[in-house]
């Protein structure tokens, strides 16, 4: 009789064994997953050609295949280059992004959208090390963001994106350096210096993207 009820709890063991084994066999298996929201871009606006840009205190030279060199000869003084009125609709969100390199006397890049000064959005970018050195935004713009990219060759992509609450807006870029605030980075103060970079005029894109 011990026997039977020995052989009967082996039985027993062996039986509950073999359910656990399945239940874990037939357990399904998460995969983790990089949550990454992709940017939706609505709408590429027309980037005005580089003779109708506007220039103050910037030095521009050709380098061919759309390169140019911008050379601010004083950063003492304010100094800066301009894509004026652009029409935008007011409540969306847009993002401007320039290829660009730093130069022989120049290490970091100003990158601003603005309407009715002093309603602006700024970033500063760091061409050495590759960073967002810092943003800035007030009165129309709002949620402000950059980004900087190595896409080869010491050159950067570099973007700035914000909620725009106006109808028209201004780009402004240029070289500057620590001696600035973000929010102040193309203006006037500090000693006198030579600040250069290397844009690609052809590749600048001002797009309007999901909020």
């Amino acid at each position: 009789m011990k026997k039977l009820v020995y052989f009967g709890l082996i039985l027993l063991l062996i039986a509950c064994k073999n359910e656990k084994k399945q239940s874990e066999d037939q357990e399904p298996q998460i995969e983790a997953k990089e949550d990454v929201r992709k940017i939706e871009v609505l709408d590429t606006l027309s980037v005005p050609q580089f003779q109708y840009w506007s220039h103050n205190n910037v030095v521009t030279t050709d380098q061919g295949n759309g390169i140019v060199k911008f050379n601010r000869t004083d950063a003492s003084v304010a100094g800066y280059s301009s894509i004026n009125n652009i029409g935008v609709f007011a409540g969306s969100k847009y993002r401007v992004t320039a290829m660009v390199k730093k130069g022989a006397k120049g290490n970091q890049f100003g990158l601003r959208l603005s309407s009715v000064y002093p309603n602006r959005a700024d970033a500063v970018f760091d061409l050495t090390n590759g960073t967002v050195v810092g943003t800035y935004s007030n009165g129309d713009f709002e949620n402000e963001s950059a980004n900087i990219e190595l896409v080869g060759e010491d050159w950067y992509k570099c973007s700035i994106s914000a909620e725009v609450f106006s109808n028209k807006i201004f780009v402004f870029l240029g070289s500057t350096n620590e001696s600035k605030r973000v929010s102040h980075w193309e203006g006037k103060g500090g000693e006198k210096y030579e600040s250069d970079i290397y844009i690609n005029k052809d590749n600048i894109l001002i797009e309007e993207i999901g909020l």
